[in-house]
């Protein structure tokens, strides 16, 4: 397609970039000019949704799992149960696994934390002994074959001991460092592995702090975050010999459990906390600025960003989120640069090319936009946001059809898109076809009730059909959602033209 042609068409503005009309109120309004109005009222708003990784905590910063090793030795009579230790786990339960410590003949250290972890574990989490050694290469692999939460391994000399705790993701959630789309909310990265450096002598002393961080951990992992939240609360307390062992990474998951449970403020604070204790972990001041983003605090988050790709300059979801924020502030120049470094680092990425497809819809680029999303859409054929932004795409560039086309295909895969909905009644509305955009607007409404833009569509089409007092109740409700920005005048606006 012509970029050219592209460039002078103008993008149907975003509700903060819809210009008030100054010329004089005709006295009664046509179709085409109340349609031409109301487009510029509701434009295409773009899904856009921005990723966020956290602290040693993702998939993507770890090396895969290596295949299952073969004939891995397993204790036949675990002193948690009495029963051999399988992969079968009764519903509702969860298991964490220590193993023996490499170097340690007497199993001092394995010992130790399995009997504190017994102690303190609640009924529905089994604490059993794999008495044998595992590492880095094997544990993982190990504690899926027995259906493990977390498997605890690690090396002991005269005089430090290494525990290692290790996430052992079940029911295909895997760690990972996947980009979100702008709009969504922010996920955080998940280190596959915890790990801590403790003096041997004051081992017995800090079994605690590692028996209530590994409950905790379960705890995440079940997404129990309130009881998460708790467990790791101890571990934090239970660190009572100063500089015993570093705390950041009960600070840090901490902070993972109060931001899933939208607990923003919180989990800045621990986050902060964690990069105060272990200011080179770059997943852990990638998090920060990723709730610092949630809280609203774009500034805040770009320092951090910026912080992450000077420790990690290979770090592609602080690149991917950092262009979010300029495209936000219409930066979209510093968007691009941002955004093309984090599809050279993970080209095979859809959601940062749907990013990047955004940035160049807003600035009217919508044939480039198109070739992302096209991109991202074969990569990715079930990302529902991409057909939603190609059909806006489509839609600026007056071919409504195809619109409606990507719009039926974002609904088929996500049937509470609201906002799919609202943009292909806004299509329908240019088609003429109004019992369709007014069936759109309704289910939009019925998904969001409190979204501005879909009343003023609802109301225009129930103008155009005669339903004053309907159109009027829309209008009205539009005014009151929107309080104090353009779209706001608009529907004044429409509201005096009836």
């Amino acid at each position: 397609m012509d970029e050219e042609t592209d460039e002078s068409k103008s993008a149907a503005p975003k509700q903060s970039d819809v210009k008030q009309e100054t010329a004089e109120k005709p006295a009664s309004w046509t179709r085409d000019q109340k349609i031409a109005v109301i487009l510029g009222i509701v434009g295409i708003i773009v899904s856009v949704m921005v990723t966020i990784v956290g602290p040693a905590l993702s998939a993507a910063l770890f090396p895969a799992a290596p295949p299952s090793p073969t004939a891995l030795a397993v204790d036949p009579t675990p002193a948690a149960t009495g029963q051999p230790l399988s992969a079968a786990l009764p519903p509702g339960t969860s298991r964490i696994v220590v193993a023996v410590f490499d170097g340690d003949d007497d199993d001092i250290a394995g010992t130790a934390i399995y009997d504190d972890l017994r102690s303190h574990a609640p009924s529905g989490v089994q604490v059993m002994r794999h008495k044998a050694v595992l590492d880095d290469q094997t544990a993982r692999p190990f504690g899926e074959t027995v259906s493990a939460t977390l498997v605890i391994w690690g090396r002991y000399n005269r005089v430090y001991v290494q525990p290692y705790v290790e996430r052992v993701r079940l029911n295909g959630t895997a760690a990972g460092a996947d980009a979100q789309l702008e709009g969504g909310k922010l996920s955080l990265a998940v280190p596959q592995t915890a790990t801590f450096e403790i003096l041997t002598g004051q081992l017995v002393s800090q079994t605690s702090f590692l028996s209530f961080f590994g409950l905790g951990l379960d705890a995440v992992e079940a997404q129990a975050f309130t009881q998460a939240v708790t467990y790791l609360g101890q571990a934090i307390e239970a660190n009572s010999t100063p500089g015993a062992l570093n705390p950041s990474a009960a600070y840090f998951f901490r902070g993972n459990a109060y931001y899933a449970q939208g607990q923003y403020a919180a989990a800045v604070q621990d986050y902060a906390r964690a990069v105060e204790f272990k200011p080179e972990d770059a997943d852990a001041v990638y998090n920060h600025g990723v709730a610092l983003q949630a809280t609203g605090d774009e500034a805040g988050a770009i320092q951090r960003y910026d912080q992450v790709i000077e420790l990690q300059p290979d770090y592609a979801e602080a690149f991917n989120n950092r262009g979010v924020i300029h495209r936000s502030r219409a930066e979209f120049d510093l968007a691009i640069n941002d955004l093309d470094q984090a599809v050279r680092l993970k080209p095979q990425d859809a959601t940062i090319l749907t990013n990047r497809g955004n940035v160049y819809y807003s600035q009217g680029s919508f044939d480039r936009a198109i070739q992302d999303y096209d991109q991202a859409i074969q990569l990715q054929p079930g990302l529902a946001e991409a057909f939603n932004n190609r059909g806006g795409a489509y839609q600026n560039k007056g071919d409504h059809a195809r619109a409606i086309q990507d719009y039926d295909k974002a609904i088929q895969l996500q049937p509470d898109y609201a906002e799919a909905y609202r943009n292909r009644g806004t299509a329908y509305i240019s088609t003429g076809n109004y019992d369709r955009a007014l069936q759109d607007f309704d289910q939009s409404l019925q998904l969001n009730p409190n979204d501005a833009a879909s009343h003023a569509g609802r109301g225009l089409v129930h103008g155009m059909q005669a339903n004053k007092n309907e159109a009027q109740k829309d209008f009205a409700k539009c005014i009151e959602l929107s309080a104090g920005t353009p779209l706001q005048a608009a529907c004044q606006q429409q509201m005096d033209g009836l």
